[in-house]
C-alpha cells in the first residue's frame, strides 16, 4: 500500500519514521514529551529542588532537542515497542540523584507521554486516513475479515510446508 500521507512511497512500519510528511509532527511529539516529562519531574520533591532548567537539560540530553537526531530516532523506535535503553534509566538516576526504582518509574512516565503524543498526532490521524481510503476503494469490513482469514490460512499452509520440509 502507498503512503496515505501522499508522499507516493510504499508504506511499512519504518516509513512512519522516514516519511518527510511526518517530520514536523515528530518534532512536535518530542516537544510535547519533553514538556509533559518536565511537569512530571516538577511533581517529585527530590527532582523539583534541582530546578526546571536543570530538569530540561537532563531530559534534552536523553531525548535530544531535534527529532532528526540519531539519539531521538533510536529512542522512538524502542519506545514504540515499549522498550528503553538501560543506560537512559541509569542517566536519570545519576543526574537526578534518585533511586533506581524512581528512575525506572520516571522513564516509564516519559514513555507513556511519548506514546500518548504519538497516538494523538500520528496514529489517530493515520487511522482516519486509512478509513477514508478504504471507503474510497469500496473495502468493507467483510472484505477485511475475509482477507485476514485467507492470509492466516496461507501462512498456516506455508508453516506446515516448512515443518514437513525441515523434517527430511
Amino acid at each position: 500500500m502507498k503512503c496515505i500521507m501522499k508522499c507516493n512511497k510504499k508504506e511499512n512500519w519504518n516509513h512512519l519514521f522516514e516519511c518527510q510528511t511526518y517530520e514536523v509532527t515528530w518534532q512536535k511529539i518530542l516537544e510535547i514529551t519533553t514538556k509533559e516529562s518536565i511537569i512530571i519531574c516538577l511533581k517529585q520533591k527530590q527532582i523539583r529542588c534541582q530546578g526546571e532548567d536543570f530538569i530540561r537539560k537532563v531530559l534534552q540530553n536523553i531525548l535530544r532537542i531535534t527529532a532528526k537526531s540519531e539519539k531521538f530516532q533510536k529512542f522512538q523506535h524502542l519506545a514504540l515497542e515499549v522498550k528503553v535503553e538501560t543506560c537512559l534509566i541509569i542517566k536519570l538516576q545519576k543526574d537526578f540523584k534518585i533511586s533506581l526504582a524512581e528512575a525506572q518509574t520516571l522513564m516509564a512516565n516519559i514513555l507513556i507521554q511519548f506514546i500518548l503524543a504519538f497516538k494523538e498526532l500520528i496514529w489517530k490521524p493515520r487511522c482516519e486516513q486509512v478509513i477514508l481510503w478504504e471507503k474510497r476503494e469500496g473495502i468493507s469490513q467483510t472484505d477485511k475479515i475475509t482477507s485476514e482469514s485467507k492470509a492466516k490460512d496461507n501462512s498456516n499452509q506455508l508453516l506446515e510446508f516448512k515443518v514437513k520440509d525441515n523434517s527430511n
